[in-house]
């Protein structure tokens, strides 16, 4: 067994279990966590976690750097990173974090691309009405146009969760966590 797995695997259940994280939530800290942890012992040869230092940190940030990743990802490994450490101080597995002085690099602003009120009447007009799959499939535009919902929320609605007497839709979201979300007119209908 590779240094650090059982306290990786520790770490692991106590995101799924005590944070609720999702799968591919999980996947990511896994991922980014294998890579710190292997740099930790296969570069720098290091087999004790109390030995991690700060240099030791920003050493593998300029590797992650060298790799040529975008910001986002460097800085979800840093936020990895910190959260482990952290989990290893309230576990009693390690002293100290050396990582809660390393700052998340600033991230861009980058401003999705919009429709315009035509393309978005054409898309909502386009499925028509003139066969059940085309009535469905209106209903499915309206609601995600009027509701916000993710793809993956409309997927699982079910019938108990409409409330459209009071305008309300409830979902599941991310993490298993459930909203209230208005409902317009337009979309009611069509549903």
């Amino acid at each position: 067994m590779q240094p650090f797995q059982r306290e990786l695997q520790l770490y692991l259940q106590f995101l799924k279990f005590e944070k609720g994280l999702a799968d591919n939530s999980l996947d990511a800290y896994e991922n980014d966590l294998n890579r710190y942890l292997n740099f930790l012992t296969g570069t720098l040869k290091i087999n004790d976690l109390g030995a991690v230092s700060l240099r030791h940190i920003e050493s593998y940030l300029e590797e992650l750097v060298s790799m040529e990743l975008a910001v986002s990802t460097i800085s979800r490994n840093i936020s990895s990173i910190r959260s482990f450490h952290e989990f290893m101080v309230l576990e009693g597995l390690s002293v100290a974090n050396p990582a809660e002085l390393v700052e998340l690099p600033k991230l861009s602003k980058k401003l999705p691309e919009v429709l315009d009120k035509d393309e978005v009447q054409k898309i909502l007009e386009s499925p028509g009405t003139q066969s059940p799959a085309a009535i469905r499939d209106t209903a499915i535009l309206e609601c995600l146009y009027g509701t916000g919902i993710r793809v993956s929320e409309l997927t699982n609605l079910e019938l108990d969760q409409l409330f459209f007497q009071i305008g309300f839709i409830k979902v599941i979201g991310k993490g298993n966590k459930e909203r209230l979300i208005p409902i317009g007119e337009v979309a009611r209908k069509a549903i």
